[in-house]
């Protein structure tokens, strides 16, 4: 080297999203570098902190990946199918990629079924309702409705039943019994939707404590073997590790919790009267959450949507007591 030339200093690799030159690690989908930093990451938060997290989750690069698609994620029509044009959109141009989508396509924004404004789905928060989008405000007005009908419901522990649980009397409409999106505004069947909420949180809670986390399609099956099972099917429910048997008692508990539930009616004479809960009544609840469960997870592998949203209605609902 000449006499008085300058060094050159090896540029030191960085984060491809936000630059530091911290804990790095590569990133499985496209070998970027990226912060290696999903410890950050404080649950039930929804915050978009961890550079990691960002991309394994909210882009078309990861889910490409992850879902095991063949070729370039930026032309696969596999991609392009597998959710609503405006979220392939989002997941394909947002800040977490490291390429973005050439070309995306158009699409008509999302309006909210309740006041007609724009909803942005990938920035915004949102509640899917049946076929209805609902606004953030919107969406709580009604969870408040049904926070309201439940209020004050004793909830049981499936797992030691102490009690009984009694329901509000049916809507005297049937055809309120048709869809889940009309089971959802009966206060009858909203009872029945927190018990089985409720059960589905102590699974989630215990899959915790022992270093587990369960995903939303693992509750959606465990939720159909449920519903299969009291309809007399025999679904195959493995017990060959801990993450299986939390998830297969989940289902023994979904199975057994009606044991401990009543429905209040009224005679024709005026008088107040108790009987057992229909099985089949059950069975309707169980597909109405899991239709819940399907309008909340996301598209991308491992999705927890739906498990963090009812976490804390579960916890807003038993605050109110």
């Amino acid at each position: 080297m000449p006499k008085g030339a300058s060094k050159t200093r090896p540029e030191k690799v960085r984060c491809g999203l936000c630059g530091k030159t911290g804990r790095l690690i590569k990133t499985d989908c496209c070998g970027n570098w990226i912060c290696d930093d999903e410890h950050k990451y404080v649950l039930f938060s929804f915050a978009r902190n961890s550079c990691h997290r960002n991309h394994s989750r909210y882009t078309l690069c990861a889910f490409h990946h992850n879902e095991g698609h063949e070729g370039d994620w930026k032309n696969c029509e596999r991609c392009r199918t597998s959710c609503e044009t405006e979220m392939y959109v989002w997941y394909g141009t947002n800040e977490y990629n490291f390429e973005k989508l050439p070309n995306p396509p158009p699409f008509e924004p999302t309006k909210c079924s309740k006041c007609g404004v724009v909803i942005k789905l990938g920035t915004e928060g949102f509640t899917r309702s049946g076929d209805e989008s609902w606004c953030e405000d919107c969406g709580a007005k009604e969870m408040d409705k049904t926070l309201r009908r439940t209020k004050g419901r004793t909830v049981p522990v499936p797992r030691a039943v102490r009690g009984t649980v009694r329901l509000a009397s049916r809507s005297s409409e049937r055809n309120m019994r048709s869809n889940p999106t009309d089971r959802m505004k009966d206060p009858f069947y909203a009872g029945l939707l927190f018990q089985i909420e409720n059960i589905i949180c102590q699974a989630d809670d215990e899959a915790k404590t022992k270093g587990l986390q369960l995903t939303d399609s693992q509750v959606k099956s465990a939720l159909i073997k449920t519903q299969k099972k009291l309809q007399g099917g025999e679904p195959d429910i493995p017990e060959t590790n801990e993450r299986e048997r939390i998830l297969a008692e989940l289902v023994n508990c979904l199975i057994h919790a009606p044991d401990a539930l009543m429905e209040q009616t009224t005679t024709g004479d005026g008088r107040a009267e108790e009987k057992p809960l229909n099985i089949s009544d059950w069975v309707k609840a169980l597909e109405t959450v899991e239709d819940s469960v399907k309008t909340r997870k996301s598209h991308i592998p491992g999705s927890r949507d739906y498990l963090d949203f009812v976490h804390e209605f579960i916890g807003q609902a038993k605050g109110m007591k």
